[in-house]
């Protein structure tokens, strides 16, 4: 029996992951323990083309580049505007204007929703944020990057394969594609008669559809890259009865 040439090797590759992706979106199940498996694909995926980098930066990668996710080189105004809260310095001042009048002109749709779409890049934030290395990093040494999506998408996928719980506490609407923003009533206060006082807030969701088309995008772009430039589909994972890499032969 003729063995696999590289090419069928890495259809095979392909194949095994469609069907999985299949089953999972198959399943009766809580969100939550779909978008676990899927996040649990999304790392397997990028074995064959970043095995060396870190968790964080093989995960960012594989979205930007194979997944052609280009929102997520945005920053959350949601997430900024807390940051500026928090970090009073008047260096901030015009930034915080600007994040204040982004979010004043957001027009949720008919889900109450307003997509990241509308978030700015990180470009846009650059042009606004103040200059100096004394700015770099803020509160707890938060760097800006850390509040574009892709980094906030890389925390949530550690709720959910740590703490099998999603980021956010938002509801997911069942029908967005995109991630998005959710506005909600919450209560802030008591008045002296016992009469709740409330006030509208943002919540931040990344939809089970997003990492859904996610999934099957980045499988479909690594297929093709791995047969464009003749790469292996199965070097970098680890199979036989060793469990540890130094056992290997």
């Amino acid at each position: 029996m003729a063995s696999e040439t590289r090419e069928q090797k890495t259809d095979r590759w392909k194949r095994y992951f469609e069907e999985e992706i299949e089953k999972i979106q198959c399943l009766e199940a809580e969100r939550v323990h779909n978008k676990v498996l899927l996040m649990a694909v999304l790392d397997s995926l990028s074995k064959p083309v970043y095995p060396r980098r870190s968790n964080y930066t093989r995960f960012v990668e594989t979205n930007r580049v194979f997944g052609k996710w280009v929102d997520g080189e945005r920053v959350s105004l949601q997430q900024l505007d807390r940051l500026l809260e928090i970090h009073p310095d008047p260096a901030f001042c015009d930034l915080r204007s600007y994040v204040k009048d982004r979010m004043s002109d957001w027009s949720p749709n008919r889900n109450n929703a307003v997509l990241i779409t509308f978030d700015p890049t990180l470009a846009e934030v650059r042009e606004t944020w103040p200059k100096g290395p004394e700015h770099v990093k803020l509160v707890g040494g938060i760097q800006l990057e850390r509040l574009t999506h892709g980094s906030l998408f890389y925390q949530e996928r550690n709720l959910l394969v740590h703490e099998y719980r999603e980021g956010g506490a938002g509801w997911d609407l069942g029908d967005e594609e995109v991630p998005f923003y959710q506005e909600t009533e919450v209560v802030t206060d008591r008045d002296a008669n016992g009469k709740f006082e409330t006030a509208n807030d943002w919540r931040l969701v990344y939809p089970l559809c997003f990492l859904e088309n996610l999934c099957v995008t980045v499988l479909n772009q690594i297929h093709q890259y791995l047969l464009e430039q003749s790469l292996p589909a199965f070097s970098h994972y680890r199979f036989g009865k060793y469990w540890l890499e130094e056992l290997r032969e």
